[in-house]
């Protein structure tokens, strides 16, 4: 790969891209900003942190100005084998002998672009430099390094700093927060290891596909510790064995005529035992996990998995579901006939489905210490945090996180449940999908988690 930066003039007489062909010959006297960030790109090596951005903006601003002058902005595709190639270099040709002049410089995730490819502030690091005046031979070489840490909060010019000559050798990847980290203790029986790390969670309000309105989180970077999940939702089998108390119990109603005919729990074993128990309260739940030594899975423990660890739309990827992804789609049967059938079931309305009889080609996390099944579909899970609206004291006041949990508050009258459910619709699926949980119902059950620890 050629060295060759994209150039920027204020006169717009030419910008070419980073390691693309130079038409135009560079002014005499220029401006080489090299740029570096210790953020996981894409195409890093194998084994390394999936990438939290993709793409770069550097702007030409003139003295006093917070617009560009006319073409003075480029992007580019960021890459891990473009920095550590030291690739990333943009020359800059303010006037010469004029001062003042700045750089405006954003790293950010294209999946959170506005629809005129703007980047979203809130997930951009953004760095506003000072350049030297332009002399009228030679090149003055800086470096600006993009740090993880300052997402969504602007660095002005008064603040950032440069470093004189090009980078000796790239710092993209080796952000900590974002390494992998495995757990130290051996799980326990039905227990599988989600390593810790760094995420995104969340959308913008323009989620593609569109999302029904449940307030999902803002898009922020979430930094996980490893913790124990559950493969399995819990089921109704297990749920009574572990001493669980106070789900509503099945009516035994073929007819399921009735909202209750849906629920699963019943006090003795029956053909129900090893589907997802369900028609719980959130104290309900929470209790069960406590008695085992764990707790609710938080709101971002549940999205970093359902995002695959990687912030992926679905746990499977970015398409679609279809009727074999996993058990969603099944409702048009009894009190639910009226909605819609995208997914037959056989029997007729077999769900929540047994963990042991659904298919789950895509509904599932495989991971080194085993699988996850059932994210994204059977049944919607409660969470161990307090309802809060996207603007809230949880989620509004950062853009960057350490095993966040919003309360919990045990007397609060709702909390967010996560997930699809048997009669959820495909676009019910994604990662950041998110409801307000109140009451105990047909499409709610558990997952229970617990931290790396002794």
């Amino acid at each position: 790969m050629s060295r060759v930066p994209m150039r920027i003039a204020a006169a717009a007489a030419f910008v070419v891209a980073a390691c693309g062909q130079v038409s135009t010959p560079p002014p005499d006297g220029q401006i080489l900003l090299y740029v570096d960030t210790d953020a996981p790109l894409p195409d890093g090596p194998p084994g390394t942190p999936p990438a939290l951005f993709d793409r770069l903006r550097v702007t030409l601003l003139p003295p006093g100005q917070s617009t560009p002058c006319n073409g003075c902005s480029q992007d580019f595709d960021l890459t891990t084998p473009l920095l550590a190639g030291l690739g990333a270099s943009v020359g800059l040709a303010p006037p010469v002998g004029q001062a003042g002049w700045m750089a405006h410089v954003q790293m950010f995730p294209t999946e959170f672009t506005s629809a005129t490819g703007d980047p979203d502030p809130e997930t951009t690091v953004d760095v506003t430099v000072a350049l030297p005046t332009v002399t009228p031979m030679g090149v003055q070489v800086l470096t600006v390094t993009l740090g993880t840490a300052q997402v969504g909060q602007p660095v002005s010019a008064a603040t950032a700093r440069t470093t004189e000559g090009e980078p000796v050798a790239s710092l993209v990847g080796t952000w900590g927060p974002a390494q992998r980290v495995g757990c130290t203790n051996a799980p326990r029986a039905g227990e599988v290891c989600v390593p810790g790390g760094a995420s995104w969670v969340g959308t913008t309000q323009t989620a593609n596909p569109p999302l029904p309105n449940t307030a999902r989180l803002p898009p922020r970077i979430v930094v996980l510790s490893p913790f124990f999940l559950d493969a399995l939702e819990v089921t109704v089998a297990s749920f009574r064995q572990g001493g669980g108390q106070g789900a509503l119990a099945a009516t035994g109603t073929s007819g399921k005529t009735s909202i209750l005919d849906w629920c699963t729990f019943s006090p003795s074993p029956g053909a129900t035992d090893q589907a997802p128990v369900n028609c719980l309260t959130w104290a309900q739940a929470r209790a069960y996990c406590q008695a085992r030594g764990a707790d609710l899975e938080t709101e971002a423990q549940w999205e970093y998995v359902a995002g695959a660890l990687q912030g992926s739309r679905f746990i499977w990827g970015s398409d679609l579901p279809d009727c074999d992804a996993g058990v969603w789609g099944r409702s048009g049967y009894g009190v639910f006939a009226a909605e819609t059938h995208a997914c037959p079931s056989a029997p007729p309305g077999s769900a929540p489905a047994a963990l042991d009889a659904s298919p789950r080609a895509r509904d599932m996390l495989q991971l080194d210490g085993g699988t996850i099944y059932d994210i994204a579909g059977n049944v919607i899970e409660w969470t161990l945090d307090t309802w809060e609206l996207p603007d809230g004291g949880c989620w509004g006041t950062a853009r960057l996180y350490q095993d966040p949990v919003c309360g919990p508050e045990e007397d609060a009258a709702i909390h967010p449940a996560r997930g699809g459910a048997w009669l959820s619709n495909g676009n019910e699926l994604p990662a950041v999908q998110r409801y307000q949980g109140t009451v105990p119902d047909e499409t709610k059950g558990l997952r229970c988690a617990r931290p790396d620890a002794p």
